[in-house]
């Protein structure tokens, strides 16, 4: 199976007997290179977020006494926090929300905060309480993607996001979305065919971090 961007619109063009087969440049009136690029983003995303194979870790350097900041902009997942006051040894801090921390009474540990409050909403940031006095290292593990989209302008050389062994499942996830288009294309057999594929690939990768 194809490692590039390229290789993979190519296995995509056979598939569907397109007459060009030129690494996703060409495409016949059934279905136009804007189209299969879309169908490729939201499965790449739906791929990550429902399997969290793809996993980042990053330290977060923040000033002191800083309560709320910005987490990295390839964040889809928040998967773990842990903080240290020296750069050295980490202490996790637990995931919470505004309820539970409304109603609780929460102390410094050792000078790190006790439990942290994702807020979603762009930009996405962080909340830790009880706030830190000095500054703080926070290493984060998260599920991330690409920040810029695959578009009708990327390089055919460009690698794809995913490990290897999942290229098969992202292009039939393509292939479902392709043959579900209404009008000519639609082929209700294939499509389903193609979805059965691509959601047994979710499954292998939701078992690989099991």
């Amino acid at each position: 199976m194809a490692e590039t961007l390229g290789g993979l619109l190519s296995a995509i063009q056979r598939i569907t007997l397109e007459n060009t087969i030129d690494g996703g440049l060409t495409w016949s009136t059934l279905w136009t290179g804007a189209e299969v690029h879309g169908y490729l983003n939201q499965r790449l995303s739906r791929f990550l977020v429902e399997t969290e194979v793809v996993q980042k870790v990053s330290v977060l350097a923040i000033g002191p006494s800083e309560q709320t900041f910005d987490l990295p902009a390839d964040l889809v997942v928040l998967k773990r926090v842990a903080a240290s006051s020296d750069g050295v040894t980490y202490k996790v801090v637990v995931f919470s929300d505004r309820w539970a921390t409304d109603a609780a009474t929460l102390t410094l540990d050792e000078d790190r905060p006790a439990v942290c409050i994702p807020e979603p909403l762009p930009p996405l940031r962080l909340k830790v309480l009880p706030t830190p006095v000095g500054s703080m290292n926070y290493q984060i593990i998260y599920v991330y993607e690409p920040v810029s989209p695959y578009t009708t302008a990327s390089s055919r050389l460009t690698t794809l996001f995913i490990p290897d062994m999942f290229t098969p499942y992202l292009l039939f996830g393509i292939l479902a979305d392709m043959f579900k288009k209404e009008g000519e294309a639609n082929d209700p057999d294939r499509a389903k065919y193609f979805e059965d594929r691509w959601k047994e690939g979710l499954e292998l990768g939701k078992l690989i971090l099991r």
